[in-house]
């Protein structure tokens, strides 16, 4: 997964999108979902890998973590948008199958408490 993760950056994202969208995905995926999921083998990657991976993000303050001030519950969501955009490119259907992608900000609870 890390290795294709890089490869959606480089030849989709950057390829596709705006300089800042670009410094956006890159400032999620990089220090975020390959370190998360990147040891999972591409085509093994499931929904429940990524409800798991999403829920210990949601569990650990990313803010406090990296020294951070923001909106952790905005990041998280970004975080279920950038794999569902990475698996769709290159698995076509994988949103219809899955129901990780239906998670929205409004349906993730605050970093904060």
């Amino acid at each position: 997964m890390a290795e294709y993760l890089a490869y959606w950056l480089r030849e989709v994202v950057r390829e596709d999108r705006r300089p800042k969208t670009y410094q956006g995905y890159e400032g999620v995926v990089r220090p975020h979902l390959i370190p998360g999921l990147g040891k999972k083998r591409l085509g093994k990657l499931s929904a429940q890998d990524v409800r798991v991976f999403i829920t210990r993000v949601r569990q650990e303050c990313q803010c406090c973590k990296h020294g951070w001030e923001g909106d952790g519950g905005r990041r998280n969501a970004a975080l279920a948008r950038m794999v569902n955009a990475a698996m769709q490119s290159c698995r076509p259907g994988w949103c219809s199958r899955f129901t990780v992608c239906s998670v929205t900000r409004s349906n993730l609870p605050s970093e904060k408490n």
